[in-house]
């Protein structure tokens, strides 16, 4: 194959679906396990996404084919101009698929902002660490957190915005699983959006939290964690509360006793699995740096060449390197993505992984189901 036919098969295989963007890193939490925690982030690396970019960043995106974006931070709803970005989003088209947030900002919104969360934002997703107040807000480093966030999703209910709830499974927290749902199904929310806590840095420019190992579930508790995480699948199916339980309590041990191992867990659940998520997804710093995935550093920034560039050349050599089944360290920690490359793995080798294409055909034909 010549260069020039290597590099429209490459251009073949890219299909930008969706832009993942740190609108901010300012965060007025302290989470433990948080590289933007209010207390931790120094000075200098607390910014906003420059608003006066953001309308050509859409307009390039969404020219390469982009058809959604997530918004997330930091707190993202600290940026000063943040719904005037979610506006320009509606504006050019393009649904803003998720904003995550931790529930604190109910005050800065007025009826003009609660009709974007209702119409141009498919979900808001509330992170939520326990359904306990006091351990909530211990964990969040703020007296009140869990008071603020239980105002802000009966406030966006009563306007009728989509609210998710998403958690980080702790040490610490884990067994309130089943309580997290129940909880959740009591203000109306229908979904629950589970994720494990990594040892690595969840953001790839970032160092990762010292310490960050204590939240994540060692392996002489994983046989507590799987019990919590059935218990939570039963009682969402009871409530009929969606989550994502379904699939993660197939991977889950798996990717625990994996962390700081140097094993790569997606090894134990297919024959040669292949991400590709760089082929779908471009990730967006504060600082318009743009990032293969959230765990992996910038490969340029938007003021140093076009979206278009850095999306087909200079993330090339990731996708590569990646394509060759050839992982990087931080890969051992993803699970962002995970949903989207099972499905895609399943896809490519259907017949080789016929079991999980059968046993999770429910799961993926129904998008969030509980059974």
């Amino acid at each position: 194959m010549t260069p020039r036919q290597t590099a429209d098969h490459r251009s073949a295989r890219l299909s930008l679906k969706r832009a993942v963007v740190f609108v901010t890193t300012f965060c007025n939490f302290r989470c433990g396990f948080c590289e933007f925690a209010a207390d931790r982030l120094p000075r200098e690396r607390k910014i906003h996404f420059p608003f006066d970019r953001w309308e050509g960043f859409l307009r390039e995106f969404k020219a390469l084919g982009g058809r959604e974006v997530y918004l997330t931070g930091g707190e993202p709803l600290m940026h000063p101009r943040f719904w005037e970005m979610v506006e320009l989003a509606q504006r050019h088209g393009l649904p803003v698929h998720r904003v995550t947030t931790n529930g604190s900002m109910r005050a800065q919104m007025g009826a003009g902002e609660f009709r974007l969360a209702r119409e141009a934002v498919r979900a808001m997703q509330v992170s939520v660490d326990s359904p306990r107040a006091e351990e909530h807000d211990a964990s969040r480093g703020f007296t009140g957190a869990m008071e603020r966030l239980t105002e802000f999703i009966g406030a966006l209910r009563a306007e009728g915005a989509q609210v998710h709830i998403s958690n980080v499974l702790t040490r610490d927290l884990f067994r309130r699983s089943a309580e997290l749902v129940e909880w959740a199904h009591g203000l109306g929310v229908r979904h629950v959006n589970f994720q494990p806590c990594n040892w690595e840095s969840n953001y790839g420019d970032y160092d990762a939290v010292e310490d960050k190992e204590r939240f994540a579930v060692p392996d002489e508790e994983m046989d507590s964690l799987e019990i919590a995480l059935h218990e939570a699948h039963r009682v969402a199916r009871h409530h009929a509360v969606s989550t994502n339980l379904p699939l993660l309590r197939r991977w889950v041990r798996a990717f625990f006793e994996c962390q700081g191992t140097g094993e790569f867990f997606h090894d134990r659940l297919f024959a040669r699995f292949r991400c590709y998520v760089p082929h779908e997804t471009v990730y967006v710093g504060s600082a318009g740096e743009i990032f293969p995935c959230t765990l992996l550093r910038h490969v340029g920034t938007l003021a140093e060449g076009s979206l278009s560039d850095l999306w087909r050349d200079a993330m090339q050599p990731v996708r590569d390197h990646l394509d060759r089944g050839r992982f990087f360290r931080e890969c051992q920690s993803c699970y962002c993505d995970f949903p989207a490359n099972v499905r895609k793995n399943l896809q490519r080798h259907p017949l080789r992984h016929a079991g999980k294409v059968l046993s999770l055909l429910p799961y993926y034909m129904g998008r969030l189901r509980t059974h």
